[in-house]
């Protein structure tokens, strides 16, 4: 990127610093916007890097995109829904790399949304402002792709959900019964990626999501830990990607 177009963001960020505003991440997008600067991911990134945890973000790495990207190189993408897409930051890239024709993402706050809005250049994704859960309870969409990083350590929810099997009553964190939700609805040859804390994934409870994949024909393909200084922002929790599929294979790879 020109170093003229970072130069021209900082000065935004000085004038909303000295301002009685002040500086945050969705007043920075707005002002650039309205000044016609250019601003993108990569200078989203270069911010939130600059911002620290007073950014109110963290991002994943890029080399983590392109290995989903990767990972997807040989299907036919047609849709990507992510539950918990923030600003889009995983989902806008991962819908251009893989030439989804559609994508849902769903965020938490009226901010996100202008802000993933503004990053969404290529206008194919659709932004809806909501609890996922209740959003996606009743729906009857299906997706090549489920993609998502969840905010972690949401409360502890009991949930009645039907399977092909009959009636099951679940019981686990918030972000785990949507990743469920969310992976419901993957079409046939669909595969889910969550990036989650390490000890979240663990078919250790009898009720727990990750113990009843299987009985709604949901199965972990693999298992890959992601090092901790991987992202922009830093997080002191050990965090994995989860992949999810409709295949059951013999083995789980764990990486």
């Amino acid at each position: 990127m020109p170093d003229s177009a970072m130069q021209d963001i900082w000065k935004l960020a000085d004038q909303l610093r000295a301002s009685v505003f002040g500086l945050n991440l969705q007043r920075l997008v707005k002002k650039a916007v309205e000044a016609n600067v250019p601003i993108g991911l990569d200078e989203i990134r270069i911010v939130i890097r600059q911002l620290g945890p007073r950014a109110g973000y963290f991002l994943l790495p890029l080399w983590l995109i392109e290995f989903i990207a990767s990972y997807l190189q040989e299907t036919q993408v047609e849709s990507i829904l992510d539950p918990f897409a923030s600003i889009g930051s995983l989902l806008i890239p991962l819908t251009a790399k893989t030439g989804a024709r559609s994508s849902k993402g769903i965020v938490h706050s009226i901010e996100d949304s202008e802000i993933a809005t503004a990053l969404d250049r290529g206008r194919r994704i659709k932004w809806q402002i909501g609890d996922p859960f209740l959003l996606l309870a009743d729906s009857d969409e299906s997706f090549e792709v489920v993609v998502s990083c969840p905010p972690f350590g949401q409360p502890k929810k009991t949930v009645a959900f039907n399977s092909p099997s009959g009636p099951l009553t679940l019981s686990d964190n918030t972000e785990s019964l949507v990743e469920l939700q969310t992976a419901r609805l993957l079409t046939s040859q669909g595969t889910a990626f969550f990036v989650v804390p390490r000890g979240t994934a663990k078919p250790d409870k009898l009720n727990s999501v990750w113990m009843n994949l299987g009985k709604f024909g949901l199965y972990v393909r693999a298992f890959l830990s992601i090092p901790r200084d991987s992202y922009v922002t830093m997080t002191s929790i050990d965090m994995a990607l989860v992949i999810i599929s409709r295949t059951q294979y013999p083995k789980l790879f764990v990486g």
